[in-house]
């Protein structure tokens, strides 16, 4: 083979390895664009599952959250009756103060009738001991006069004979005696009687 032919089919074997090469060079550049599609993939598949993961999270932190709303709309609504349950019983207690302020105003009266009933029994029970100490006065007097009486008989009969005027004077003493003793009768009857 001639030489211009030789060089030809070298220039062309240059090309073809050049264009083998320029393959190679841009299969490479393919398989790295290829892994750099995979690995943004990949990431995008890790982000699409971390979002995934963030709306459930969300999802059961709404939950959560009107779980609590609920919880708290019920403690609003125990709360409220226990308010309304504290309001009765307030009232009812009121009811009471205000029954035992009128039992103890009754108390009061009734406080005040016995005491005056109990001054009125004192005086009786003073104006009773007064006659009950008059009282043994009372028998002294009557002893002493029955004892005048017997002794002013016994000097009557004894000196009537003899001493007229005596006699006279005595039966003044005996009707004098005899009157205090009626007196004194009359006051142990007003006594007994009372």
């Amino acid at each position: 083979m001639s030489e211009p032919i030789l060089n030809q089919i070298l220039e062309e074997l240059r090309g073809i390895k050049n264009e083998q090469q320029a393959m190679k060079q841009e299969q490479q550049a393919m398989k790295t664009l290829l892994q750099e599609t995979r690995d943004e993939q990949q990431a995008m598949k890790t982000l699409l599952q971390e979002t995934r993961d963030e709306q459930q999270a969300m999802k059961t932190l709404l939950q959560e959250t009107r779980d609590e709303q609920q919880a708290m709309k019920t403690l609003l609504h125990e709360t409220r009756e226990e308010q309304q349950a504290m309001k009765q019983e307030q009232q009812s207690m009121k009811s009471l103060l205000h029954e035992t302020r009128g039992e103890q105003q009754a108390m009061k009266i009734e406080q005040q009738s016995m005491k005056q009933e109990l001054q009125s029994t004192n005086a009786r029970l003073d104006r009773i001991e007064q006659h009950v100490a008059e009282i043994p006065l009372l028998k002294q007097a009557i002893l002493e006069t029955l004892e005048i009486t017997k002794l002013l008989d016994s000097s009557q009969r004894s000196f009537e004979s003899k001493v007229t005027e005596d006699l006279r004077s005595h039966d003044v003493s005996i009707k004098l005696l005899a009157e205090r003793q009626f007196k004194l009768e009359v006051a142990m009857e007003e006594i007994k009687n009372r």
